[in-house]
């Protein structure tokens, strides 16, 4: 197997200097993967991923981009290595038409054509933007506008793209439109580390997946065993499903 394009060794830290979520992180992600993240609320999986792209200041350990450190590195630093990280919430210009949202997201590209080329592509896997390009982001449903977060991310052509919590609060025939997009991503070679609530869909979909509990790796394997593991299932995928049974009787 191929060196690990990410290699996350021995890392803690969080938001404050006084105060670790994060306190022993092991993981790693090869080309070509889809590796995710699961565990309670709280366990420091969305930290994980922030601390990866740049966003905390205090981070100890070792974090390997392509083989070199990044910790101490700031967002922009990390971008323009390779890694496009993609928050929860559906954060996109809601002021701004879809065109424009895809035209900020290669910011940093300055050639022209391989910005028409990249939008065209995005376009070709989320067609429903196409129908919308001159839309404001605003009035996307909720679905639309987390495949326009996605796409804007492709927009820089990451080696390595992070999403956190992609189906977060989805109708459930959006959520497994955007799970499709994440195997054809992959598909097509894109890297992926997903951070994911619905346990079971992810593992479905993830060569590997960790198990963070405490801000701790507590248990790594393929996606395939992960499910077929009776404590992940007990633990994290059976109470993930309860929890999105009683958001969908609630909705």
């Amino acid at each position: 197997m191929s060196e690990p394009i990410l290699l996350v060794e021995q890392v803690a830290g969080g938001y404050r200097k006084d105060y670790d979520i994060l306190r022993n992180v092991d993981l790693h992600v090869h080309p070509g993967e889809i590796v995710c993240l699961i565990g309670p609320n709280g366990a420091g999986k969305s930290t994980l991923l922030k601390a990866i792209c740049g966003s905390l200041q205090y981070v100890r350990g070792s974090i390997q981009f392509q083989s070199e450190e990044v910790i101490g590195l700031k967002p922009h630093d990390t971008l323009h290595r390779g890694i496009c990280y993609v928050p929860q919430g559906r954060r996109v210009f809601p002021g701004m038409t879809v065109q424009e949202n895809l035209e900020m997201g290669a910011y940093i590209v300055d050639d022209q054509a391989v910005v028409r080329q990249r939008i065209d592509h995005t376009l070709e896997l989320f067609p429903i933007l196409a129908e919308r390009f001159h839309q404001l982001a605003y009035k996307l449903s909720g679905g639309e506008q987390q495949m326009l977060a996605i796409a804007r991310a492709l927009m820089l052509s990451p080696s390595l793209l992070m999403l956190d919590e992609p189906s977060l609060g989805l109708a459930p025939k959006f959520a497994a439109l955007i799970f499709e997009k994440i195997q054809e991503l992959n598909d097509a070679g894109t890297t992926i580390l997903l951070v994911e609530q619905q346990a079971k869909r992810a593992l479905r979909v993830a060569s590997r997946g960790y198990v963070l509990v405490l801000g701790e790796t507590r248990l790594s394997d393929t996606g395939q065993n992960l499910l077929d593991n009776k404590e992940v299932r007990a633990l994290y995928i059976g109470s993930t499903m309860m929890g999105d049974i009683m958001s969908e009787a609630l909705r």
